[in-house]
């Protein structure tokens, strides 16, 4: 499915099932327009030689949304993801996935420490607390549980940071401690599958399942209540797919959270694709 926008008007999309076409709604009726075709949108830039796409209008994605994945069609409790702020990892350029390795090491950098103060005033100012309270749940490794606590002590948080391992790095398996680039260069290689059948990385199935487990729990456990997750590029980059209603293989597109940042997880929610910021 597709919606074709111009000058923030959308003025026509194309369901899979029936051929409809919505004029002149304004931008912010986007997202119902998605609803209506029962998918999460997600901004494509234009293409085309001179910058333009299908006829000069920007193109947004309809993905039809999976209520098989999370089980749900409504939520009872708001949702946001935050990236651990920088890590002494980050700073090497190496893979850290195994808790016996980060747990107890690859702690925040002073910028890291920085970062996530920044990030959680803004997001204090920014957000409306509900009606039972805010609870961040985190990763238990280092630089997620140090990001955490700089979270709770910003936003006044009573309650102690839960931690999780479902919210862990995913695990790379014989590429443990590798530099990010020669991980890069192996994954352009010999392809993801390739990685995790020879040198065990964890599969994406399994990320995926460990997210998915644990957003259904609090849901079960919940209600209105704001729950902010601190985890890892990569199962931020599930989360954010299963929310969208995206297959997990779509999960390797997404663009990663900056270091530190936060974003909201919403049923259907838009996701920006890391070829449209290159591209």
């Amino acid at each position: 499915m597709e919606i074709w926008a111009n000058d923030g008007q959308i003025v026509s999309y194309n369901a899979d099932e029936a051929e409809r076409t919505v004029r002149h709604l304004s931008a912010k009726l986007v997202s119902r327009a998605a609803k209506l075709c029962g998918g999460a949108i997600s901004e494509k830039r234009p293409r085309g030689p001179t910058g333009a796409g299908k006829n000069g209008r920007k193109r947004l994605e309809i993905h039809s949304l999976n209520p098989h994945i999370l089980g749900l069609r409504a939520l009872r409790n708001h949702y946001y993801a935050m990236r651990h702020g920088q890590s002494e990892a980050n700073v090497l350029g190496v893979a850290v996935g195994d808790p016996r390795r980060g747990v107890r090491g690859f702690g925040l950098t002073e910028v890291g420490r920085q970062q996530a103060v920044v990030s959680a005033a803004e997001f204090k100012e920014n957000y409306t607390p509900s009606a039972n309270g805010t609870e961040i749940v985190s990763s238990d490794f280092l630089r997620t549980r140090e990001t955490a606590e700089l979270l709770s002590k910003q936003l006044g948080n009573t309650t102690p940071v839960r931690l999780s391992e479902r919210l862990r790095e995913r695990s790379f398996g014989e590429l443990e401690g590798m530099e990010h680039r020669h991980m890069a260069v192996l994954l352009e290689r010999e392809g993801l599958a390739r990685l995790i059948e020879r040198y065990g990385c964890e599969p994406a199935a399994s990320v995926q399942s460990r997210v998915v487990s644990i957003i259904r729990d609090l849901e079960q456990e919940n209600r209105d209540k704001t729950l902010i997750l601190v985890s890892h590029a990569d199962p931020i980059q599930f989360l954010m797919a299963v929310f969208a209603g995206l297959d997990m293989n779509d999960q390797e597109r997404i663009l990663p959270l900056n270091c530190a940042e936060i974003a909201e997880l919403k049923l259907g929610m838009p996701v920006r694709f890391k070829e449209d910021e290159a591209g």
